[in-house]
Order: C-alpha cells, then structure tokens, then sequence
C-alpha cells in the first residue's frame, strides 16, 4: 500500500510552520510523550520522597542551558518570521525570547547562587515568583499564535519592515523583562507567599501550580484543535513537558534539590530543547537537499556541455562537406571561365554539382532543426497484419 504524498502548493516555502506532519514525526512524538509520562510516574511514585544533597554547579548549568535553547529557538523562529512575515510566528519568538530572557533575573536572584540571598535586592518570594510569571508567560504566547494562525489572511501577514518589527519585538520583550523583575523584586514584602524559606515552598504555589498547569492545558487545546504543522506538534509535545515540569515542582518536589525538583528541571529542559531540536533538523535537511540540487544541476551542466560539443562536431563534419564541395566547385568554374575558349559545358557540369552541394547542406540543416525541434515526430502507416506475421 502506497502512503499519500503530502500535497503542499508550489508558492508555499517548505519550513517548519507550513509543513504537515508525517506519520513517522507523529509516532516520534507519541514516543517522547509516552516515555516522559513513564518517567512521570517513576518520580512521583517510587523516587518521590528521595531527597538528594545540595548540588551548587546545578542552576547555573541548568540556566545557561535553558537561556542558550531559548535564545538560539527564538532566532530561527524570527527567521521563518522573516520569510513567512506570520504574525503567529512574531509571537511564538517572542514567547520563546521572553522565556529565555526570564531566566536571567531567574538566575541572579536565585538563593546561593551568587549570594546567600540573591543579587538584584531580592526578597525572599523574588525567585519563586518569576519562576511563576516564566511558566504563565510562554503558554500565553502560545495561545496568541494558535489564535493568529487561523486569522483572515490579509491580517495574518505583517506589512511593515521585518528587520524593524524583529528588533521591536526583541526590545519590547527586554523591556518587559526588566518591568516585571523590578515589581516583582520592590513588591517582594507583599507578595503572597509561595517560598517559606530558601528551599522549602508553602501551600499557596500548590494552587497556583494548579492554575498554571490548567493554562498550559488551554495552550494545548488551542493547539490540537488548530493543528495543521510540524511546529504546531511539537509546540504541543514541548506544553505536555511543560505542564509535568510545573506538576513536578508543586506536588511532587516541594523543596528545592529534591529528587522531584531535580527531575521538573530535567523536563524543562526537555520542553526547551524539542522545538530548537525539529528547527536544527529541518535546517540540516533543507542544506542537504540544497547541496544535491546544486551538484545535480552542476552535473546536468557538464553533461549538457559534453553533449553540445559533440553535437557540434557532428554539425561541423556534416556542414563542411557540402562547403567543400561548393568552394571547389565555385573554383574550378572560375578558372574554366577564365580560360581564352571556356568550355561551357565543363562549366554547367561544375555549377550542377555546386547546387546538389547547396541542396545537401540545406537537407543537412533541416535535419538538424527537425531533430531539436520539440514534438517533431516521422509517422508512417503500419499494417498490424503484417507485424503478426
């Protein structure tokens, strides 16, 4: 049984945005999220009360990792922005710029990471709650391009200036960035409270961990009811990373460097990566099939060339024949006419074989329009009789 060919139009760019899923990428996803809600259920069951030690060189390598993903994820979202010029992947590199971006503060005032307390002036709720703004803020961003996706299409492509409209979005996200971590820090007293002490968390994030991972759960569905992309799966897979990650943190590790903190962070990681991962791979298989057209165009070249020069050299050897005919021709009745008594008939003999050249040279040239000629074909009629015969 043959598989469908997936039909994509011709004035339509093959990126990650445009392209439907095959059923190889579909089974890969299932997998990932298959094998992440197994390693789900061994946190939250067996290894949910091991707690394990302070581990120091952790945050900061786990930052480092989350902001370079982020980061590198929303440059070569902007870039499909740049060709497609989709509102919806505007906001989908923002999301991920925001979130990469929200790391910084994240890190800085994160307890023991720089200080015993935090840089930045922070309180004591400081980390927790920009830990909580960075799980609310990417999945509303993902709604927003869900939502924009399915707009009227004269709306749904950006008009103005692409390099422009990136650096806007680039500064207005910074900006937003540094808003919320100067409220959160100078609202740090009253804030309420989800860290009881530096490591510990107290009740109050258990709800609210509720209320993020129900809008990670509208993120989702927005996503699946509006899915027509490879990037729109995996946008999906990366919400289900997500939304255990948050899960992970509140009810199975309540306290930092536990065994269900740790594993929350592994998710995020994971949820971080997967987009950047599809992004790489489609740009490695667009290079590949790049070098192969040009090197099969660059054969094809050759071939033509060797071709045309030996179409040529037959042209030549055919042509010069006739010619050589009729120069002699032309100069053996020239210097029969040249003579005091001209013998006219020797002359007529010469001039006769000069027009049989000339007509040679024309059925020699017409020969050769006629092989090149597209759809010129010899037809002959064809008794079947005689074929049984």
């Amino acid at each position: 049984m043959m598989k469908p060919a997936v039909i994509v139009p011709e004035d339509q760019p093959l990126t990650l945005a445009t392209l439907p899923p095959g059923r190889a990428q579909r089974r890969l996803a299932l997998g990932i999220v298959l094998a992440s809600l197994f390693a789900f259920s061994m946190t939250a069951g067996p290894l949910s009360t091991f707690q394990l030690g302070r581990i120091d060189a952790f945050v900061p390598a786990y930052g480092t990792a989350i902001f370079v993903n982020d980061l590198i994820t929303a440059v070569l979202l902007f870039n499909q922005f740049a060709i497609l010029r989709s509102r919806a992947l505007l906001a989908i590199a923002s999301g991920y710029l925001f979130a990469g971006l929200m790391v910084i503060p994240w890190l800085l005032t994160f307890p023991g990471v720089f200080t015993p307390g935090g840089l930045l002036g922070a309180g004591l709720q400081s980390t927790a709650w920009l830990s909580a703004l960075r799980y609310c803020g990417f999945p509303t961003f993902v709604i927003a391009y869900a939502l924009l996706k399915d707009a009227n299409p004269p709306k749904r492509l950006w008009e103005g200036s692409v390099g422009a409209t990136i650096l806007s979005s680039v500064a207005i996200s910074a900006a937003v960035v540094c808003a919320v971590t100067v409220l959160v820090i100078a609202s740090d007293a009253y804030l309420p409270s989800i860290s009881i002490d530096p490591v510990r968390f107290s009740t109050f994030w258990l709800y609210f961990a509720s209320c993020l991972i129900l809008w990670n759960a509208v993120a989702l569905t927005l996503l699946w009811t509006h899915q027509r992309s490879v990037l729109d799966l995996w946008l999906m897979v990366a919400l289900c990373a997500y939304a255990i990650e948050i899960y992970l943190s509140a009810f199975v590790g309540p306290a930092r460097f536990s065994a269900g903190w740790i594993v929350a962070r592994i998710f995020g990681f994971v949820s971080s990566i997967l987009v950047l991962s599809v992004l790489l791979y489609e740009i490695t298989t667009l290079y590949t099939q790049l070098l192969r057209a040009v090197l099969a165009q660059r054969r094809e070249r050759e071939a033509r060339l060797m071709t045309g020069d030996v179409v040529a050299a037959s042209i030549a050897h055919e042509v010069k024949q006739p010619l050589t005919v009729i120069i002699a021709g032309a100069n053996a009745g020239l210097n029969w006419l040249d003579r005091v008594e001209p013998d006219l008939d020797q002359v007529r003999g010469v001039l006769r074989r000069v027009v049989t050249a000339g007509h040679r040279a024309d059925a020699v040239i017409e020969n050769i329009r006629a092989h090149f000629k597209m759809g010129a074909r010899t037809r002959s009629s064809l008794d079947i009789d005689d074929v049984r015969q």
